[in-house]
């Protein structure tokens, strides 16, 4: 069967259960192996297993003739090489061998090189507002650490691998036909579209992000217009930032495609410290005239010339390919830019204002922590609004360097915990909790699903404080629980 509409010719076929998507190509001879489960899949005390199956997927020894790699994105897990093509043939199939058996006896050593590698990891302002938009859940858990590599065993990853990892829920495409290739990969359920489940905020509305810029992000259609909307907002903020005031080096465009109907688009850029407030006045200034005007007839143009040419560009068929492989795994049928075009030629002023006041009726503005927006036009965020539980109440000792004015006090009861810092009261309820992570030493930090924490401080901060940490330990199910052998503060 072969594909219609591109500018390359796209040949589908199948191999031991798994979609296959090939054209011709010079060499290298290129394959992806992709799967549609990611980061996204996993639960926060779960965090990292998709990575330790990706880890024990691939080929244990480091020297290859050949280029080959893999990766875990939000929603796909790929695996890849360029090189012969029978070096990636064989590869294709040890990738596939070891997913059905997986090399369990290297678990330990892969775990301790991820737990390595998330050690240094640094979240941005962009996976703060996912975290803010969907909480400790989804697209969320980009914004936090892997957690369940100090957690699962050797039976949760095998699990997963069986689950997720099948022929059902794999695409492969190649740069030539898949004659003699052999994947032996379990057998199972394909998988599911991804849904997005935002956390019920009232917005629009801001937050304090990790600091040096302001960004925006907004969960919408999956539209022509709203894809035109965002490179013109894009191309707009950094016209504004860098040419007009020289307070930013650039801005950036990350365009999410969620499933064949959703997609998360964030735009945001470095600032230059001390030009905060100016960058926050300018981006939100820009969003509201592009709301009002819908971009000039030269910007739509330029978005409808860039759709025309690459609609024809054969120049790079694996990105074609690709295109086609994540379309699928998505759950949309493959879409070719021929079909795709008349839709982009639509777009005009009026969808475009459109796309941006949807944009701006919905946004999460993630700002630096000094800064806020107009109260009576954005909701803040960050602010707890909870009642306090009932239960049993410690206070802090008040002698040295743990004396406070006002005094926290800490609720711990069967149905979660309280705290009180003498501002407001954060709650969260064991039926309302995504993970309870115990740091060493006995510091605790308490998860809500929906992405709010409650830091606990260690038993010498407390009266009674060995009681109180005992006390938050017995609140919350075994399965809810993470040891990390770690002290969070450095």
């Amino acid at each position: 069967m072969e594909l219609d509409g591109f500018p390359i010719r796209i040949r589908r076929d199948e191999v031991d259960g798994v979609r296959v998507f090939w054209s011709e190509a010079p060499p290298p001879f290129s394959a992806t192996l992709a799967f549609g489960v990611g980061r996204a899949d996993e639960t926060l005390v779960s965090g990292g297993v998709t990575h330790l199956v990706e880890h024990l997927a691939m080929p244990a020894h480091a020297r290859h003739p050949f280029e080959l790699n893999a990766r875990v994105d939000a929603l796909r897990t790929l695996f890849w090489a360029h090189g012969e093509r029978e070096e990636v043939a064989g590869f294709l199939s040890g990738v596939a061998s070891a997913l059905s058996d997986l090399p369990l006896e290297r678990l330990e050593a892969e775990r301790r090189i991820l737990r390595a590698e998330s050690a240094g990891e640094r979240f941005s302002a962009y996976t703060a507002l996912l975290a803010t938009r969907f909480g400790a859940g989804g697209m969320g858990l980009l914004d936090y650490e892997e957690y369940g590599l100090w957690k699962l065993g050797p039976e949760d990853v095998a699990a997963w691998a069986r689950g997720r990892f099948t022929a059902e829920s794999a695409v492969l495409w190649l740069t030539g036909p898949p004659d003699g290739l052999e994947l032996e990969l379990p057998r199972g359920e394909p998988a599911r579209p991804f849904v997005p489940r935002p956390v019920g905020h009232t917005l629009p509305g801001f937050v304090a992000s990790p600091p040096g810029g302001v960004a925006l992000s907004a969960l919408l259609p999956r539209t022509a217009a709203v894809r035109a909307m965002s490179e013109i907002l894009r191309d707009r903020l950094h016209h504004s930032l860098r040419y007009g005031s020289g307070i930013s080096y650039g801005s950036l465009l990350e365009y999410d495609r969620l499933n064949a109907d959703e997609v998360h688009v964030y735009v945001g850029g470095d600032v230059l410290a001390g030009h905060e407030e100016e960058a926050r006045d300018r981006t939100l200034e820009t969003v509201t005239a592009l709301a009002a005007d819908g971009g000039s007839d030269e910007e739509v143009e330029r978005v409808r010339e860039a759709a025309r040419r690459a609609a024809v560009d054969a120049s790079e068929p694996r990105a074609w390919l690709d295109t086609v492989a994540e379309q699928v795994l998505l759950g949309s049928r493959p879409q070719s830019p021929a079909e795709l075009l008349p839709e982009v030629e639509e777009v005009d002023a009026l969808a475009v204002a459109h796309a941006a006041g949807n944009l701006a009726e919905t946004a999460i503005v993630g700002l630096p922590a000094e800064l806020e927006l107009p109260r009576d036009r954005f909701h803040a965020l960050s602010q707890w609004v909870d009642e306090p539980l009932p239960g049993r109440r410690f206070l802090p000792r008040r002698r040295g360097a743990l004396r406070r004015r006002p005094p926290l006090s800490l609720v711990v009861g069967p149905d979660g915990v309280s705290l009180d810092d003498g501002s407001g009261v954060g709650t969260i309820r064991v039926a309302d909790a995504a993970g309870l992570v115990r740091w060493r030493p006995p510091l605790r930090t308490i998860h809500r699903r929906d992405g709010r924490s409650l830091t606990i401080e260690d038993g010498a901060f407390w009266r009674r404080g060995d009681e109180a940490v005992a006390a938050v330990d017995a609140a919350f199910p075994p399965e809810l629980v993470v040891d990390v052998d770690r002290d969070p503060r450095g």
